[in-house]
């Protein structure tokens, strides 16, 4: 299902610009208490209809200015969530607005549902589409470029993506998640570990990619979102509710190519509490482990973990990153840069060719 995430304050209504080196106004890094005005989700076939009922379908130009005055006179998020540098983990004291760096080229990643950082190819970020495409790694720019598709086994809804070493060599692998379930009723779902290949233009054949498949110890889950531990001995899922409680499951460390998961944390997810505002769709491990950055579809958030790691998200607070942005209808996926010194994040667009936001860290 497609939709659009439209946040409306005061009559108020962003649009995206189209220089790429211009900020995305449409991004609210406000408290989600202190929104003025209404927050929803809405199919995209309802948003002209609703604009003109709040009466703010006015000239771009207008929206755009009335939005840029509603963001000047809002607290910055990195401004208003920052600790002093002595608590903080590794990684950015606070993250800017984003900022467009590129559009996706073309449709080919209409339906982007996962975005990680490689590790070994500077500037090249890998993605992939959600369930109805065909299974099949992208390697694109920073600048939104397709450079390479890596073919993956058939595979039945793809939700997300993570880079961390091979859990057995030295070397980094691509870990693909195919765990989406919206009808909760698939019996496992699996796990594709891909070692990642040197970048070469056009199609790239990978052996040796691995499958494990994994069973819940409670029946079936609808989730979008893997975390991978940086040395590839444990990654975990975290499930995607509607308004309700998040469960985190975790592999068993040496466990073979099948096996069951444990549950080890309970959580409420974060966002801005409308009808599908706080469900997950995508999430990231910071490369020293102690940072979690988690998108939903009314923004990104991020926990700091302690030695606890991910299981801290059951007492861990979030900071807000974002909201929005307005140009990414549809927030899909988030990923930090592969030295942890900012985001990125995605969404799905029909017809193709969304924006591509990196979020800088803060002085």
């Amino acid at each position: 299902m497609r939709m659009l995430l439209l946040l409306v304050g005061l009559g108020l209504a962003g649009c995206p610009s189209s220089d790429p080196a211009r900020q995305d106004t449409d991004a609210l890094p406000m408290d989600p208490d202190a929104l003025p005005g209404d927050l929803g989700v809405l199919d995209a076939d309802l948003i002209d209809a609703r604009l003109a009922d709040l009466g703010v379908l006015d000239a771009a130009s207008r929206l755009d200015a009335a939005m840029d005055a509603s963001l000047d006179a809002a607290p910055d998020a990195g401004e208003r969530d920052a600790a002093p540098d002595a608590a903080a983990p590794p990684g950015c004291r606070g993250y800017a607005r984003p900022v467009v760096a590129g559009q996706i080229e073309g449709d080919v990643l209409a339906e982007a549902s996962g975005i990680a950082a490689s590790r070994q190819s500077p500037g090249v970020l890998w993605m992939h589409n959600d369930s109805g495409n065909a299974p099949v790694l992208y390697a694109v720019s920073e600048a939104g470029v397709v450079r390479a598709q890596v073919p993956l086994p058939d595979a039945t809804d793809l939700e997300d993506v993570a880079i961390a070493r091979c859990p057995a060599a030295e070397r980094w692998c691509i870990w693909v998640a195919d765990i989406g379930d919206n009808l909760e009723a698939r019996d496992a779902v699996r796990i594709f570990i891909v070692p990642e290949p040197p970048i070469a233009d056009g199609e790239i054949i990978v052996d040796g990619i691995t499958e494990l498949r994994r069973t819940y110890p409670d029946g079936a889950h609808d989730a979008e979102a893997l975390v991978v531990a940086e040395d590839g001995q444990r990654f975990w899922i975290i499930t995607k509710v509607d308004g309700g409680v998040s469960q985190v499951f975790s592999s068993t460390p040496g466990a073979g190519p099948r096996g069951g998961l444990d549950e080890i944390a309970r959580f409420d997810a974060p966002g801005v509490a409308v009808p599908m505002g706080r469900m997950i769709t995508g999430a990231d491990l910071h490369p020293s482990g102690q940072r979690l950055a988690i998108r939903v579809y009314t923004g990104s958030y991020e926990y700091w973990l302690g030695d606890e790691g991910v299981a801290a998200l059951q007492t861990a607070t979030p900071r807000l990153v974002s909201l929005g942005p307005l140009s990414e209808g549809q927030g899909e996926a988030i990923a930090y840069a592969a030295d942890g010194d900012g985001l990125w994040t995605i969404s799905e667009q029909p017809g193709g060719g969304q924006p591509l936001h990196r979020y800088a860290c803060e002085p």
